[in-house]
């Protein structure tokens, strides 16, 4: 008997329709195995897939390539998809492979409260990571470190956007210094220019390596390292993602990162559905 499941297409924190990145949110009321996820994930080729079960607001994330431990796009496209077809406009939890967590819409954007991140050394020294990311050593500010907000993150601040927007990861390296256990090996590369930051999110598999279009788990990183590098909240900051990403139409994706007085951090952007259908397996 063939699988038959509704979908809907979303682009997540673009501030027009056609910006964003691109998730496909699948309504299921049990998961398939993990097999059967992967392949309709490629199938679908958007840059994420959630298969969300909207009575228990459970959700796994999946890539074409492999499965997200967390994404906070995929989280937001879940959470609007949720509301479009309960009704529902409240703050909810949702439940994924790394614990819950509480989205909400407020004005025109959709936020998610981030977990308390985790810091971590790199355990590589500075010149020989620049070099892996395609930098100088003298464009990186600061130490990099991990940073866990949902998955581990390798941040690397650089001193000028120009830094940014010319580093070239190689995939091998990459792999091997932004590696951890259980998911694949993830590093933001990003700089900050007041209340403007340029970001910049790489995955490697060793072979390959994937750039993102807006990153949520990245921008709630950046949150948890401010908070670990002494910063005094409240503070905000809007990240600007997909300069480099070139496709027939430009899609930057813009995110807003938050800091209350209590320390919380959240992350929020827009949502839009673009469309949506069936797909049968």
């Amino acid at each position: 008997m063939a699988l038959l499941l509704r979908f809907h297409h979303l682009n997540v924190f673009g501030e027009r329709r056609t910006g964003g990145g691109g998730v496909v949110v699948c309504e299921t009321p049990e998961f398939p195995d993990a097999r059967t996820m992967q392949a309709l994930a490629y199938q679908l080729q958007a840059p994420e897939t959630v298969f969300l079960d909207v009575a228990h607001r459970r959700l796994r994330v999946y890539t074409p390539q492999y499965e997200q431990p967390f994404s906070g796009q995929a989280l937001l496209a879940a959470a609007a998809s949720y509301a479009q077809l309960t009704g529902e406009r409240g703050p909810q939890l949702f439940y994924g492979t790394h614990g819950d967590t509480r989205v909400w819409p407020h004005d025109d954007l959709w936020w998610f409260h981030s977990r308390p991140a985790a810091a971590r050394p790199s355990g590589v020294d500075v010149a020989t990571l620049a070099a892996g990311l395609g930098l100088q050593a003298q464009d990186v500010a600061g130490v990099p470190r991990f940073i866990n907000a949902g998955m581990d993150i390798l941040l690397v601040e650089t001193r000028s956007r120009q830094s940014v927007l010319q580093a070239t990861p190689d995939p091998a390296l990459l792999a091997q210094y932004a590696q951890a256990p259980g998911q694949v090996s993830a590093a933001a590369v990003w700089c900050r220019d007041g209340d403007l930051a340029t970001l910049r999110v790489f995955n490697s598999d060793q072979f390959n390596l994937y750039e993102e279009f807006g990153s949520g788990t990245a921008a709630a990183a950046i949150g948890g390292w401010m908070l670990n590098q002494g910063g005094k909240p409240p503070l905000s900051l809007k990240l600007e993602q997909g300069h480099t990403i070139h496709r027939l139409v430009t899609r930057l994706s813009v995110l807003h990162l938050h800091v209350d007085d209590a320390r919380h951090v959240r992350v929020g952007g827009k949502v839009w559905r673009v469309g949506g259908g069936e797909i049968e397996w």
